[in-house]
């Protein structure tokens, strides 16, 4: 654990750490859009005065929705920045999005396979 103040980013804390697991509801109090489910691996965690950033290190994540491996990460701020998040699906069902879209998906299933994300999503 690391604990930096002072100059104009405030705050900040960083935890790099491996789940044997880690429980997601258990980050629910930062972002309750987290799925339920478990994940396993290397992660780190930084907290700070303008959000939170999640970073997974070839982490494995399984879900009431499927199951997936995680390498980058999430920042949660004023809006979400996925930052080269690099996923590798099987069989997750895309109602796992609903909760991070304006409006569901106009479809229904599951999906394997790689997909990466990067970018801002408006919250």
């Amino acid at each position: 654990m690391e604990v930096r103040w002072g100059g104009d980013r405030g705050v900040e804390v960083e935890v790099q750490g491996e789940a044997h697991p880690l429980a997601l509801e258990d980050l629910h109090f930062l972002e309750p859009r987290l799925p339920v489910g478990e994940a396993r691996g290397p992660f780190a965690l930084r907290l700070g005065d303008d959000g939170f950033s999640l970073d997974f290190q070839d982490t494995a994540l399984r879900l009431a929705q499927g199951r997936m491996r995680a390498r980058g990460g999430f920042f949660f701020g004023r809006e979400v920045e996925f930052r080269d998040l690099a996923l590798e699906l099987d069989q997750v069902d895309l109602a796992v999005t609903d909760p991070w879209l304006p409006r569901p998906i106009p479809l229904r299933g599951r999906l394997t396979g790689p997909l990466r994300l990067g970018g801002r999503l408006d919250a």
